[in-house]
């Protein structure tokens, strides 16, 4: 892809994948013997964790590789949250991280002496019995065939024959995309056409079903290429405004000084004049003294005009 400000998004969306991965199976990165192609992505990941450390940060993967750690340090911490939580539910157990399994195993460890092991669903007069739960609320009947069609090539799975109440004659429409971007203007150009040869449909009874809203970005953009008129339902929730979101930096910033990313959100919101010239003269002089941005405004006499805004952060 075209570069963004010096940055490929291609390779840093394989160099994230692969701190993700990482992560997500437990290891830090002195924990890895990387391989010839991924020694960059493994010096990158290395730089990451030092960083998210001095900035006081974590991610998702971080807070669960953190209790993991915590809990396997601390034996009685671990104890006293594992006498709290004596049952734990698990949804979507087929797509359990090697990382998230070592946290449950951690969490239930004390209980391995007892060598039980508790099912949510149990059959209690004929617990040899399988029950067979084959009745699908969602998908249409012709979806289903395609997918009884499919799996039915696994065979080390146990037989099941997925079944709706739903019936339709609306037939599967295959389309193979490049990528996220193809996919989305391939179906903003079919709701175009569908459109355009019966103008009795109306926009308003056609719809985009997406899993997550980090989906959207795509679709929004299709669809104005497409001069398509849209609305989104339940995109944006509060934390998600940017009036929050620079809000919350505000506290960030105040509670943590290292915090350069809080500091780059709000030294221009409000609007303070503060050009890329005087940014990038804050980010080499506070890379030189080895400090946060926030605190080398602090010590830089000639920033008066930002010292004056930040005063009140102080």
């Amino acid at each position: 892809k075209k570069p963004e400000n010096n940055i490929c998004t291609d390779k840093a969306k394989s160099i994230v994948d692969y701190i993700n991965k990482c992560k997500e199976e437990g290891k830090r990165s002195s924990n890895i013997i990387a391989k010839n192609e991924n020694r960059y992505k493994h010096l990158i990941y290395t730089k990451y964790g030092k960083y998210v450390h001095k900035e006081n940060k974590v991610d998702f993967s971080e807070l669960l590789l953190l209790t993991r750690e915590l809990f396997e340090k601390e034996i009685n911490l671990r104890i006293d949250y594992s006498k709290k939580i004596q049952l734990i539910i698990v949804d979507e157990f087929q797509d359990t991280s090697t990382l998230q399994m070592d946290w449950l195993k951690v969490m239930m460890s004390r209980y391995k002496r007892n060598k039980i092991i508790r099912n949510c669903f149990m059959v209690r007069e004929n617990p040899e019995h399988i029950i067979k739960l084959e009745q699908n609320y969602r998908s249409t009947n012709i979806i289903l065939e395609a997918v009884n069609a499919v799996i039915a090539h696994n065979h080390s799975r146990l037989g099941k024959n997925l079944w709706t109440e739903i019936k339709t004659r609306e037939q599967i429409k295959l389309c193979q995309a490049i990528n996220t971007t193809d996919e989305a203007q391939h179906i903003a150009t079919v709701i175009r056409d569908f459109h355009q040869c019966d103008p009795e449909i109306s926009l308003s009874q056609i719809a985009i079903r997406y899993r997550t809203n980090a989906q959207s970005h795509e679709f929004e953009q299709a669809l104005m290429n497409s001069s398509i008129k849209y609305r989104i339902y339940g995109k944006i929730k509060f934390y998600q405004r940017t009036e929050i979101k620079n809000a919350l930096a505000y506290v960030h910033l105040i509670q943590n000084e290292n915090d350069n990313d809080a500091f780059r959100r709000i030294i221009n919101f409000p609007p303070h004049s503060i050009g890329k010239t005087t940014l990038n003269k804050i980010g080499n002089g506070a890379k030189g003294k080895h400090c946060s941005l926030f605190q080398y405004v602090k010590l830089d006499s000639s920033l008066s005009k930002q010292k004056k805004f930040l005063i009140l952060l102080i």
